[in-house]
């Protein structure tokens, strides 16, 4: 393996380059989360059981996908080299179907929901190769760990920012046309162009310098196996699904515990901006947090500190709004920089997996951590919605201190209980500096 970047800074305007290309993703993410359920059941007419039905397919299906994305883009060979290339030739497309994604034809109610589906499968499909591609670039970008983490900083910074502000500026934008439908197309283009040009700037700027020294190629049934010898990388990607579940379900207890335990559901939208914007301050203190400590020990501090606030908020009563907006504020702060600590984490096992089984699989590891996160995603929006029917919570029914406990365990306790569990993965990772740097040493040395 080339060793020549260990300690080489890239340039400003390329840690920027890597940045944008989570525009894509994040916008994406952000802009479908938030208004695609409300877009599809108010404005196209589909009823809230297709809809459940529909996003529980579609996120096993993209989760169940990846380890494929995988497997092609460690196959991958071109000219511009292995990952590059599908920004170049992804941008378009993915663009194109955020679009389509929100473009329900006036068909009959079976075509209408077969074009979801398959616009829904396509745009999972699309997007399992962009962000395998994507999360697998940074350990081709440099080997230097420190650098990583900088990297994974504007990644978080860059693509927080662009989707917050995307999801804040929708509303305005779909209020400008005649109709819901013609504004919710017109705004997707507009931000599908933001994404176009944030994959091509990354595609142009950024470059593909550590490359292995042989052959590295693996067949499809091998991919698994690969995966598992790489126990650093199985605990990254473990603690990244307790993490990413953790979110999934509190922002999913969000709305009714503003509605039902605090009973002021009209605040949920200053809480979401006033606990939303801090989060940029993790994305900006987690590279020094990592030189200082180590990034396992962020980490570790990160989800603890997390589950402190978690567990402070679930003992204060619905009078102690002050201090609930605070607490979830600086919980997310910390929240964020285990998350930046686990995707460095995850570039840095790349290197543990050459040394251990002498192949190097960018693609099939960040596959499966992405695959963990969308696992994640799917089991904890489930989940939540049978921890709803556990407490006793109906629709438009009146509520009792019962569930009022329940939605308040909901919103604070299971996140840090989960999250608790993550920590007890971090403590297996091994990978400090100085073991990092002495398997890329023995990797040169084999050569």
């Amino acid at each position: 393996m080339n060793q020549t970047m260990k300690s080489e800074k890239l340039s400003f305007w390329e840690r920027t380059a890597y940045g944008t290309g989570e525009l894509g993703n994040s916008i994406g993410f952000q802009v479908t989360g938030f208004f695609l359920t409300y877009f599809y059941v108010d404005v196209s007419g589909i009823t809230p059981a297709a809809v459940a039905a529909l996003f529980l397919i579609v996120r096993f299906y993209s989760a169940s996908v990846f380890p494929v994305a995988g497997y092609i883009v460690d196959h991958t060979s071109s000219k511009w080299g292995k990952f590059r290339p599908y920004f170049l030739f992804g941008a378009f497309p993915s663009a194109l179907l955020l679009v389509l994604i929100f473009a329900a034809p006036g068909f009959g109610f079976g075509s209408r929901i077969a074009w979801i589906y398959a616009v829904n499968i396509l745009a999972a499909t699309i997007g399992a190769l962009l962000l395998t591609s994507y999360f697998s670039l940074i350990a081709v970008m440099t080997n230097d760990t420190n650098e990583r983490t900088v990297l994974t900083s504007f990644r978080s910074m860059i693509g927080f920012g662009g989707g917050l502000i995307a999801t804040i500026a929708v509303k305005p934008l779909v209020s400008l046309f005649p109709d819901e439908q013609t504004g919710f197309i017109m705004t997707m283009v507009i931000l599908g162009a933001v994404t176009v040009i944030g994959y091509l700037y990354t595609f142009a700027v950024v470059r593909e310098r550590v490359k292995p020294e042989k052959k590295n190629s693996y067949q499809a049934k091998e991919a698994i196996t690969l995966f598992l010898k790489n126990s650093q990388a199985v605990f990254v990607s473990l603690a990244y699904f307790c993490v990413i579940f953790s979110i999934t379900y509190k922002n999913a207890a969000t709305i009714y515990y503003f509605k039902v335990y605090l009973s002021q559901p009209q605040l949920m939208t200053l809480f979401l901006t006033v606990t939303g914007f801090p989060c940029a301050i993790g994305t900006i203190v987690s590279p020094m947090f990592n030189r200082k400590y180590g990034k396992r020990n962020s980490c570790i501090v990160g989800l603890l500190l997390f589950i402190i606030c978690n567990l402070v908020v679930f003992l204060l009563g619905p009078s102690n709004i002050e201090f609930i907006f605070f607490f979830t504020a600086i919980g997310g702060i910390f929240v964020i920089i285990a998350i930046i600590s686990l995707d460095s984490m995850l570039a840095d096992t790349v290197e543990y997996g050459e040394w251990k089984t002498g192949r190097r699989t960018e693609g099939i590891l960040a596959s499966f951590f992405n695959s963990a996160g969308a696992y994640a995603f799917a089991f904890g929006g489930a989940l939540f919605g049978l921890s709803l029917s556990i407490v006793g919570y109906v629709a438009n029914q009146p509520t009792n201190d019962t569930i009022a406990l329940g939605i308040r365990s909901m919103f604070t306790l299971v996140p840090a209980i989960v999250c608790t569990i993550g920590i007890i993965a971090i403590f297996k990772y091994q990978l400090t500096h100085q073991k990092y740097y002495e398997l890329v040493d023995e990797i040169q040395s084999r050569i």
